[in-house]
């Protein structure tokens, strides 16, 4: 749970330390507004590094980039380096998907220390959904948000945010955890997409402007935290997701590379995994795509 003050977060007072800068890196013209988000974030350390850029491919792949180029920065204290971008051009989602952003979403990967083998890390992109869920909660209560197993948030019946994690063989010591959240407005989808996820944005959910900047420090504030409790204690965690999760209770089908099961979900166990009633039995899923299925 977020235990910081009053929300949205004001950035009208420029951070006065100049050795932050030495931690931030842009390319070309940067919005403002997220250049001051990305000093806050350094003043709270709440990551070690900035790179900011006007506009990538995929801000995931950069994260990839760094950390297989390089490794991770040895003086950092461990704190996690944050990739951002005002435009992902080419962003990607699970199972080769393609993440399509607006060009006012807020898109952003943290390339996080993380001991990939660790108890809990089975549960990190759960955890992930958790933050981003709560964040969204504290700066727009009476909002609710809901995760649907893996790793896509919702609100007001739409797909809000997405996750994607992804690590590299060599280097289990860190992952890069990508989230793009639709922010003043949702893709538009075109024939190719039919049958995908409705997208919504934050904007049309609370009938207001959101601020790109004030809600990456209160994700980013969030993370951290929900990565600590996963750490210390998972079953919070675990109750936080299943009180949201959107699929308990309901007809589901679940995509698992070629197969292809149906029935009841009937909720996310102790290990990550889907529990799925269907017409042969219980079955448990540990990654797939999964999608509601509407009476009718």
């Amino acid at each position: 749970m977020m235990t910081n003050g009053t929300s949205p977060h004001s950035l009208s007072d420029e951070p006065d330390d100049s050795n932050h800068d030495l931690r931030i890196h842009t390319t070309g013209d940067v919005s403002d507004d997220l250049r001051r988000a990305t000093h806050r974030l350094i003043q709270q350390q709440l990551c070690g590094e900035v790179f900011h850029s006007a506009e990538t491919l995929s801000t995931n792949t950069d994260a990839l980039q760094e950390l297989g180029g390089r490794g991770p920065k040895p003086d950092l204290d461990g704190l996690p380096i944050l990739f951002l971008t005002d435009q992902q051009t080419a962003g990607r989602g699970r199972s080769g998907n393609q993440w399509q952003s607006p060009g006012d979403a807020l898109t952003f990967s943290m390339l996080q220390p993380w001991q990939i083998a660790s108890e809990s890390g089975h549960l990190l992109s759960l955890a992930v959904g958790v933050a981003i869920a709560q964040a969204i909660e504290h700066d727009h209560a009476p909002l609710i948000a809901r995760l649907k197993w893996p790793n896509d948030v919702y609100v007001s019946g739409g797909k809000v945010a997405g996750i994607l994690i992804e690590s590299l063989a060599r280097q289990n010591s860190h992952v890069v955890i990508g989230i793009g959240v639709n922010v003043d407005q949702a893709p538009a989808l075109d024939g190719a997409a039919a049958g995908q996820p409705t997208p919504q944005s934050l904007a049309k959910a609370t009938g207001s402007p959101v601020s790109r900047a004030a809600l990456l420090i209160s994700i980013v504030e969030s993370l951290a935290e929900t990565l600590r409790q996963l750490q210390q204690s998972p079953s919070e965690i675990l109750n936080a997701y299943r009180q949201r999760c959107l699929l308990a209770g309901k007809p589901i089908s679940l995509l698992s590379g070629q197969r292809s099961v149906s029935g009841t979900c009937i909720g996310v166990l102790d290990n990550g995994a889907l529990e799925v009633q269907t017409p042969t039995g219980i079955q448990q899923h540990f990654s797939g795509e999964t999608r509601l299925i509407r009476s009718g």
